[in-house]
């Protein structure tokens, strides 16, 4: 092996062991968290659309009075049956997403269980219609009041859920620029429902108008959510962090092949795989890689040029002086070595981005 040629290896041996890229099994997680999330963008869309489309058809309710429960009662009630269950689906999909894309340093784990149990209890209330009252009069049947009770309880799980999201995003960047924008939504979700449920202990005429104003921040907050981490770039995804500390994990079946001079010999029987991290161990031994070109933070020339001193196994007081060197240029290696790997890595992020 040449000094030209010294490049392209350097290249071949930086882009297979330093920039690894994501495991199959890793890909495939990345693959269902992106469908988790276009799955909860297009249920989040479906209930806008359908909650649109039952205002529509059904012009017997007040818009401004009447809560959007009532939509899901009567002959088209089924426009908006649909949309709680879209919602249940959407809750549940954002949250299987956030966990598929988010980095574990930006996911609120508790934040995620709360958006589950959200889109139980839109399950529910699918299942547990409403019944048609006044504004402001208690439900009179058991149906009723299992809606009731877990509408009121989707409201405040959400509330909390939205806020501790919304407040884990700070520490990534990409999230960080979107932070602001997610939580002023969700705070703006723990406002609306302080005023709806005054509107509801108040019986004012214009509880309708309230909750439907929570629903809708609560959907466009959902939605935002879902969008960015569906155009998440993979830069901000799980296994970024695992490539990024790829660099300073052990590297597998390292090849290192000879060079010139007393150490020339055929490719096969120069061939050596070392199964750590630390290759020049080995390098020590044999000297196929310049020592001194290493620690200026040229690692690797191959051309094997220097050669180490010889050391007579007859005298035991420069044995132990030939350890001690080598334990000493183990440690200074070890920083050069690591230092190099990590100026690659973020040189192929660079170029990747």
């Amino acid at each position: 092996m040449t000094e030209n040629s010294v490049p392209g290896a350097l290249g071949s041996f930086a882009s297979h062991h330093l920039t690894d890229p994501p495991s199959k099994v890793g890909s495939r997680f990345l693959g269902v968290g992106k469908i988790a999330a276009m799955v909860s963008i297009v249920a989040t869309a479906y209930f806008l659309t359908a909650a649109v489309g039952a205002h529509v058809v059904m012009t017997q309710y007040n818009f401004f009075a009447d809560y959007i429960s009532d939509y899901a009662v009567g002959p088209w009630g089924w426009i908006y049956g649909s949309a709680f269950l879209a919602s249940a689906i959407g809750s549940i999909a954002l949250a299987a997403s956030l966990v598929l894309l988010l980095p574990s340093q930006a996911l609120s784990r508790i934040g995620v269980v709360l958006l589950v149990l959200v889109g139980v209890t839109y399950a529910v209330d699918f299942a547990f219609p409403t019944d048609i009252l006044p504004p402001g009069a208690p439900p009179t049947t058991a149906v009723g009041i299992v809606h009731l009770l877990y509408a009121l309880l989707g409201w405040v799980l959400f509330t909390v859920g939205s806020v501790l999201i919304s407040s884990s995003l700070r520490h990534v960047a990409y999230w960080k620029a979107w932070q602001p924008l997610l939580t002023t939504l969700a705070w703006l979700s723990v406002l609306l429902l302080v005023v709806l449920v005054g509107v509801v202990i108040s019986k004012a005429p214009f509880g309708g108008l309230a909750e439907k104003l929570f629903i809708l921040d609560r959907n466009v907050w959902a939605l935002a959510l879902g969008i960015l981490a569906f155009r998440a770039p993979d830069s901000v995804l799980p296994l970024a962090a695992d490539s990024a500390s790829s660099a300073i994990r052990p590297l597998s079946r390292t090849t290192l092949l000879g060079g010139a001079g007393l150490n020339e010999r055929s490719r096969r029987k120069a061939r050596r795989f070392v199964g750590s991290f630390r290759p020049w161990r080995c390098i020590a031994r044999c000297s196929w890689i310049d020592v001194r070109s290493l620690l200026a933070e040229k690692p690797w020339n191959l051309a094997g040029d220097v050669q180490p001193a010889r050391v007579s196994t007859s005298s035991p007081t420069r044995m132990k002086a030939s350890r001690r060197r080598s334990r000493r240029f183990s440690r200074r290696a070890d920083s050069a070595v690591a230092h190099f790997s990590i100026r690659i890595h973020r040189r192929s992020t660079e170029n990747q981005l």
